[in-house]
């Protein structure tokens, strides 16, 4: 389904690297960014104003990192269970209301892709800060807030390093400006002569970042639901239907997926407004962050020899939630 060309094979690198063989986690004993944190076991070489660093296992913050992953894949989930329930079963839906929860389906299966890969965003409150400067022994800690997180090289036979950035915005922006450089990444590694529909996909992704400002889909989510006038208006009975073309289209090859979001980005106008062709672009753009994310961890977990018996359980969710017959998972058609 998901075109595997050498966009592919450099994303999927990032994340085997990131995620070494070793690593495992399960839903009973999963150790997220939070709890490690708490209770992991690592060092912190620098603390300042504008850099902490921090040594440990790589296996730790692989399953670190994985277990965030997982998590965010189960919020993915349920929010992608939310909108099928709206398109096939119910009777009624606010277009607004769907639409948000479109925004959010698209952010955890962006942030879990951006974990997968070592290059993410980590928030973190002035007590968080505090204990980490405990540890460094220095008198100085970045400002509280969103974090850049990288997985750095390994400094020794077992140990990498992991750095941590202030961003200097909010959490949502810092997120999609990382994911938005590691779309870039993988588009420049993408090579259209091998493989078109790879190249066209990943420059789709780029380019409505590019065209519309890397934190375009917040942008979205906030004028819908928090300008009012825009986007709620079925009392009113002016419904601009956001989720038709999700709706109407699904469930859809990849392919097709590909075409329309490219399709959409083209007829990108900077600089006019448009709730429907703003909806459209989000719902297309969410489609493929979240098949993107399900591949690259199925195939990273499998690679690893992980534990999968997490990603079952999610799939038996999936098939009780999102079931279409003896078709795949909606929204799509392409079988495995």
């Amino acid at each position: 389904m998901i075109p595997q060309g050498t966009g592919w094979q450099y994303l999927r690198a990032l994340s085997l690297d990131t995620i070494p063989v070793g690593t495992s986690v399960f839903h009973t004993r999963a150790t997220p960014l939070h709890d490690w944190r708490i209770k992991g076991t690592f060092q912190v070489n620098t603390c300042s104003k504008k850099l902490i660093t921090i040594e440990t296992a790589g296996i730790e913050i692989g399953s670190t990192l994985l277990a965030d992953v997982e998590y965010l894949l189960d919020h993915a989930a349920e929010h992608q269970a939310a909108i099928h329930d709206s398109l096939t079963i119910a009777n009624w839906y606010s277009p607004a209301w769907t639409l948000v929860t479109t925004y959010y389906w698209s952010f955890f299966s962006a942030l879990a892709l951006s974990r997968l890969v070592g290059r993410s965003v980590w928030f973190l409150d002035r007590a968080a800060l505090i204990q980490l400067e405990g540890l460094s022994g220095s008198g100085s800690h970045p400002p509280p807030g969103a974090m850049y997180l990288n997985v750095g090289g390994f400094v020794s036979a077992t140990n990498r390093e992991v750095t941590l950035e202030p961003s200097r915005t909010k959490f949502h922006e810092a997120a999609w400006l990382a994911v938005h450089k590691l779309i870039s990444d993988v588009f420049a590694h993408a090579d259209e002569a091998s493989n078109p529909l790879e190249y066209r996909l990943w420059w789709s992704l780029k380019r409505a970042g590019e065209r519309l400002g890397t934190a375009w889909p917040s942008v979205v989510r906030n004028k819908v639901n928090y300008r009012p006038g825009w986007g709620y208006r079925e009392v009113r009975r002016d419904r601009v239907d956001t989720m038709k073309k999700m709706r109407q289209s699904s469930p859809l090859t990849f392919a097709a997926l590909a075409e329309d979001l490219e399709n959409q980005v083209i007829a990108i106008r900077a600089n006019i407004e448009s709730l429907g062709a703003e909806s459209q672009l989000l719902g297309s753009f969410t489609l493929a962050l979240s098949a993107l994310v399900k591949a690259l961890h199925e195939e990273t977990v499998t690679r690893q020899n992980g534990d999968q018996r997490w990603g079952r359980l999610r799939n038996a969710f999936y098939d009780d939630r999102c079931s279409t017959g003896d078709n795949p998972t909606w929204p799509f058609s392409d079988k495995k």
